[in-house]
């Protein structure tokens, strides 16, 4: 199917330049996804659905046109070129508008060859009949499975010619515990190239030590605003990493409203912190190859050491800003640890509270952010004792990055990211103490 797919994509880039088109650039992506859904503990339904996309951009004189086809079919394709070329007169010129430079022909594979409709089964109930033998306490609400076949190929007029095949597994999983008196919900996703041959050797973190140490009463801090905060994970990614990308966006640095536009190669973060964007590491499942930009996509730094390096540009974004557009364009978050695993740094804190999850609105461009702390849980004299209801936070992210006390060793790994756990000393704060309902 790869072969043709590529035949497709020149034959396309072709007629855009018979059409008129100065430069074009098209990319074919075809999914064929199976899914494997469980609902209260069983197997309830499996589906299967592929996808086909065609997306063209046209320039010529320095205006530029895009359009998306949903099938493979030339002939909607070559209309919906002949609408754009049609269009094209209508449009602003930009100066800024460009591909990527050729010549350049890469092709990758990752992951498993094919799918195993059966093993995949076969491998969620053996996953249910696991865990309800070592974590009898643990209701499995609901768990999707896709196994998702894709394959990528980008092309352009400058003779660029990239591939990417791969296969991939992304796993969700919401569960409760029986023991669990608020029978709060709990969630974790993960990502995996090749079926295993237990799913729960994968990443059974994710049946966290809330129900590895039986914590099943809730209670008060005595003195919340005395309450050391130990961010996990999830949290770290949901406002620490989201306010980084509030920053260092297209948008916010072409509009010059990041805070961050004049920060490049200065420090902006605790020393100690390092935050890579990085597809290639052996720990991210089937990373990006080929960049949004059309590119094959590089690890960089965002930060390195607490220096700002680099932000998160398109080509536009760069040619207008002047600084680089970015390495790759993807998720794939590697953030550096510290010297002390999560035990250690729990087994110091006297008082505090661990924020396993964060339910609030965007970040803004100031870095101000509040919501919801969820799922919870008071740590005194250096144990895990009780869990704690929803409390409301708010701080600023500028100030986070700074107020860093500790990082852990450990990192939740999970296929796509790589994060450890953050103790915070300043930059976020509890609310009021009426947040804390019963």
């Amino acid at each position: 199917m790869k072969e043709n797919m590529k035949s497709l994509c020149r034959k396309i880039l072709k007629y855009t330049q018979d059409s008129g088109a100065e430069k074009a650039e098209c990319c074919l992506q075809l999914s064929r996804v199976i899914v494997v859904s469980v609902n209260n503990g069983k197997i309830y339904q499996i589906n299967s659905t592929s996808r086909e996309e065609a997306l063209i951009r046209l320039i010529k004189e320095h205006r530029s046109i895009s359009t998306i086809a949903s099938s493979f079919d030339f002939n909607a394709i070559s209309n919906a070129v002949d609408d754009c070329i049609r269009a094209i007169e209508s449009i602003e010129p930009d100066e800024h508008e460009d591909i990527s430079d050729g010549p350049v022909e890469l092709a990758f594979i990752d992951g498993d060859s094919s799918i195993d409709t059966l093993s995949l089964i076969e491998l969620v109930q053996n996953y249910l009949n696991d865990i309800n033998t070592k974590y009898p306490q643990i209701i499995v609400s609901d768990l999707q499975l896709p196994a998702i076949d894709t394959s990528i190929v980008y092309g352009n007029t400058n003779q660029v010619e990239l591939a990417h095949s791969f296969i991939k597994y992304d796993c969700f999983i919401e569960y409760t515990s029986e023991t669990d008196k608020q029978k709060c919900s709990y969630y974790y996703d993960f990502s995996f190239s090749k079926l295993p041959s237990k799913l729960l050797d994968l990443y059974e973190q994710c049946f966290w030590y809330n129900l590895k140490s039986n914590v099943t009463n809730f209670q008060r801090p005595s003195d919340i605003r005395n309450c050391k905060i130990l961010l996990a994970p999830s949290v770290v990614e949901d406002i620490i990493i989201d306010g980084i990308y509030t920053f260092c966006n297209s948008v916010a640095i072409m509009s010059d409203a990041s805070i961050w536009n004049k920060a490049c190669n200065t420090a902006v973060a605790d020393k100690r912190l390092s935050i890579a964007l990085d597809p290639y590491n052996e720990s991210i499942i089937c990373g990006e190859r080929i960049t949004d930009n059309g590119t094959l996509s590089q690890p960089f730094y965002l930060i390195h050491n607490g220096i700002l390096e680099n932000f998160c540009l398109s080509r536009k974004a760069s040619s207008i800003s002047g600084f680089p557009m970015a390495a790759n364009t993807s998720d794939s978050i590697v953030v550096s640890g510290g010297e002390h695993t999560f035990d250690e740094i729990i087994s110091k804190i006297s008082c505090g509270i661990i924020i396993s999850r964060f339910s609030g609105g965007d970040i803004s461009l100031s870095g101000d952010f509040s919501g919801l702390a969820k799922n919870c849980y008071l740590i005194e004299n250096g144990e895990i004792v009780s869990s704690v209801n929803d409390i409301r936070i708010y701080g600023n992210v500028v100030d986070m990055l700074n107020g860093i006390e500790d990082l852990s060793i450990d990192h939740n790994i999970n296929g796509y990211s790589i994060v450890p756990w953050a103790l915070m000393d300043s930059g976020i704060f509890f609310g009021e103490c009426d947040d804390l309902s019963e």
